[in-house]
């Protein structure tokens, strides 16, 4: 593997200035995200983002919603969650801690439709096609997100 750059060093240490040191006016700045303040997968799926600097309410308005509990919503969560942070690890290849909770959210999403797919059948057309040898049973009624 080959070492990082000087500069994803510092990026992916949060050791760079939000903005630079003398800002030029009407000039646009886009400051490098941070891997600080995330939310918990459940909350960051209700609010559009794991990271929290990210939510801007409109308005003042709040997304006071809450998931229902049950493995569907987790799983939901979950995914959510990776995929906020694979987009964060686009810019950040190199931020261990980050990495780290990517493959933790991996193995949990895992475990989860394991779960799902023991209690309620096939989660996706893919997956029901390895459920049965002797026929295509992706059509049995009720559909698999009726089950859960």
């Amino acid at each position: 593997m080959e070492k990082p750059s000087m500069m994803q060093e510092v990026v992916n240490n949060n050791d760079w200035p939000a903005f630079p040191a003398d800002p030029i006016l009407a000039n646009a700045y886009v400051p490098l995200q941070r891997y600080e303040r995330l939310f918990s997968p459940a909350q960051a799926l209700l609010q559009g983002s794991l990271f929290q600097e990210l939510v801007l309410p409109y308005r003042n308005s709040v997304n006071s919603g809450d998931l229902k509990d049950c493995l569907l919503a987790d799983l939901q969560a979950v995914c959510f969650a990776a995929h906020d942070l694979a987009l964060f690890l686009n810019t950040h290849a190199y931020n261990a801690e980050a990495l780290k909770y990517y493959r933790e959210l991996i193995e949990a999403r895992a475990e989860l439709v394991e779960a799902y797919e023991r209690e309620f059948g096939p989660l996706t057309a893919q997956d029901a096609a390895f459920t049965s040898t002797e026929r295509w049973d992706w059509v049995d009624e009720p559909w698999p997100w009726q089950k859960g």
